[in-house]
């Protein structure tokens, strides 16, 4: 039986590839530092995962932070490139008033008197020198599309103590127009502007009758809501156009209580808003005049006709400032916008046939 139980044993630990005790605990032992090395092994992998997702972590932090970076450095509608474009639009503000000679034109008066203080471009200047022209009144405005710095009337709110109703489709956006302007005198009041409920919306909250200025600025049923509003009778509106269609054409975008120029950015992101041509025809209908349009191409500046008769016809090509395009719009041209627009068969009212008409140049 002994030698059974030793031959079983030799089969044994030749099985296992050992051939003495020795040898077997040579391997429990070498078995152990194995098991002990897959244990700092695997405790080492679990660290650095640990640390792989904190560099993670940190990365996407790091990345954010350049995206900031980069906003606020380099955009050039927010940020310090914008705040040292409009420093310098500014300085150069105060060299005209210091070094010009007196005008020659009240035109001129106008457009040299330009500076941006909380306006989209330099509106702010504009909108003092021809108040100062044809009189303040009772100081009251509407401005509807008031963005958050109050649109073109911000200035005028803030620091002019003008009184008045701000109106914006965002609900974020008036939050932050009630924080920065809200008063016993000024109104932000959220609302998606159509032109079935513009007169009612400022006939609510006091605005009817004769006020100084209305400020529009929708991106898209300008024209529209302009034309239906008769709630008040503004001295002066400002209004904003699409130079995009050219200074030839008398278009618009077609009413649609819903528009929203968003939708067609991709196939084509001039399509908004109404050319000059078709505004001067509103505004004439309405009894009001043309009789500027800032430097960038994005605000025109209408008088009722009563107001201030001595400011003339704004020609369209002063300056060649309406026919040229400007920064940020079509480099190609009108006829190219034209061209776009039909190919994607997207429709404008031209009152030039009177009805709505093909896109083509």
């Amino acid at each position: 039986m002994l030698n059974l139980a030793r031959r079983i044993r030799a089969l044994i630990l030749d099985a296992a590839g050992v051939s003495s005790r020795a040898q077997v605990e040579d391997a429990v032992i070498r078995l152990r530092a194995i098991r002990e090395e897959m244990r700092r092994v695997a405790a080492r992998q679990k660290e650095l995962l640990t640390l792989s997702r904190k560099h993670e972590r940190r990365i996407a932090h790091l990345a954010a932070a350049n995206r900031q970076l980069v906003e606020r450095l380099g955009n050039p509608r927010r940020g310090i490139r914008r705040q040292l474009r409009r420093h310098d639009q500014n300085i150069q503000a105060v060299l005209r008033r210091l070094v010009l000679d007196k005008p020659q034109s009240l035109t001129d008066y106008l457009l040299t008197g330009r500076f941006g203080i909380l306006s989209q471009n330099e509106e702010d200047g504009i909108t003092l020198a021809l108040f100062e022209l044809a009189g303040a009144g009772d100081r009251r405005f509407i401005d509807l599309g008031s963005g958050t710095n109050g649109g073109n009337s911000g200035f005028l709110a803030r620091d002019c103590g003008w009184s008045g109703m701000m109106v914006d489709a965002s609900d974020g956006r008036v939050s932050k127009l009630k924080k920065r302007f809200e008063s016993p005198s000024v109104v932000a009041v959220q609302c998606w502007i159509t032109r079935e409920n513009v007169n009612g919306l400022v006939a609510q909250r006091g605005f009817t009758g004769e006020i100084d200025l209305l400020s529009i600025d929708l991106d898209g049923n300008d024209y529209w809501v302009w034309d239906s509003l008769d709630a008040v009778a503004p001295r002066v509106v400002i209004v904003e156009f699409n130079v995009a269609f050219g200074v030839n054409r008398a278009v618009v975008v077609p009413y649609d209580p819903t528009f929203d120029r968003h939708r067609y950015r991709e196939r084509c992101p001039y399509y908004h808003g109404s050319s000059l041509a078709a505004l001067r025809r509103l505004a004439a209908r309405k009894g009001y005049r043309l009789v500027v349009v800032e430097p960038n191409n994005i605000n025109a500046y209408f008088v009722r006709n009563d107001v201030a008769p001595e400011l003339p016809e704004y020609s369209v090509t002063d300056g060649g400032r309406t026919d040229t395009g400007s920064p940020g719009k079509s480099s190609h041209g009108p006829a190219s916008v034209y061209r776009t627009l039909e190919e994607e068969d997207l429709p404008l009212v031209d009152f030039d046939v009177g009805h709505e008409a093909s896109t083509g140049p």
